[in-house]
């Protein structure tokens, strides 16, 4: 019998990712814009856990005596939509720009999920796991990544 353990993570965030993601995209057009954000649905929730958390999981339950054969959720059990997300990034930037919906930016409707919210019961149960970055405090930090590395991305580019 080979010990298994799978493990789930919910949307990952942090410096260094890939515009593909919607945190880098809007924070992104907002430090290159300011004055209009191009975005599709606002009303889709995730559940993100900031990148180091994440890791801390897979090491945590790579450690564990328990979750063989088993799937763990790394995630925090909060949701934002990506409108709570883009007010957040236009606060701690300080800019306020216009929110406009891009109809080539909306997922089709059946490859589109309305809320994913992660259930870690097993992760905080059979690990010592817990959420160490706040999702304000993350977003802070990918901020200024971005701000650093901003003249190397095309705010405007959209990846699917």
């Amino acid at each position: 019998e080979t010990p298994i353990k799978i493990i789930r993570p919910f949307n990952v965030y942090g410096p260094r990712q890939s515009t593909r993601a919607i945190i880098p995209t809007i924070i992104t057009q907002a430090l290159n814009s300011k004055k209009q954000l191009h975005l599709g649905k606002t009303d889709t929730k995730r559940d993100y856990t900031y990148v180091t958390d994440t890791c801390e999981g897979f090491l945590d339950i790579f450690h564990s005596n328990k979750s063989f054969g088993e799937i763990t959720n790394i995630g925090t059990n909060k949701s934002f939509s990506i409108l709570d997300i883009a007010n957040k990034i236009f606060n701690i930037i300080g800019v306020q720009p216009e929110i406009i919906k891009d109809i080539n930016r909306v997922r089709p409707t059946k490859s589109e999920v309305t809320e994913l919210h992660c259930d870690n019961s097993k992760l905080i149960k059979n690990t010592n796991w817990s959420q160490k970055i706040s999702f304000d405090d993350g977003l802070k930090e990918t901020i200024k990544w971005f701000e650093k590395y901003k003249d190397n991305y095309n705010s405007l580019n959209y990846h699917v």
